[in-house]
């Protein structure tokens, strides 16, 4: 049973870890996106 429960609890780990890795790729290109508008001189939203 505890090996069970600590593999479970690193499977969730793992997929929050995969999930904030994305969630943070995210942020970074709407960053980009929006530093490349303004090097541009457009404007921003």
């Amino acid at each position: 049973m505890a090996a069970e429960a600590t593999l479970n609890k690193i499977s969730q780990e793992r997929w929050r870890w995969i999930i904030q890795g994305q969630i943070e790729g995210r942020e970074r290109d709407i960053l980009s996106g929006y530093l490349a508008a303004e090097a541009k001189g457009e404007k921003k939203l």
